[in-house]
C-alpha cells in the first residue's frame, strides 16, 4: 500500500501512542514500505 507522508506522520503518531516501545521498529517498517 502506498501512503503520502502525511499519512505515514500520522500512522507514526498513533502507533507512538498505543505502542510507544515499538514505534522505532514499525516506523523503520513504515518507511522502507
Amino acid at each position: 500500500m502506498i501512503y503520502d507522508h502525511g499519512h505515514k506522520k500520522l500512522l507514526a503518531a498513533i502507533i507512538h501512542l498505543l505502542y510507544p516501545k515499538t514505534t522505532q521498529n514499525r516506523e523503520q517498517l513504515y518507511y522502507r514500505n
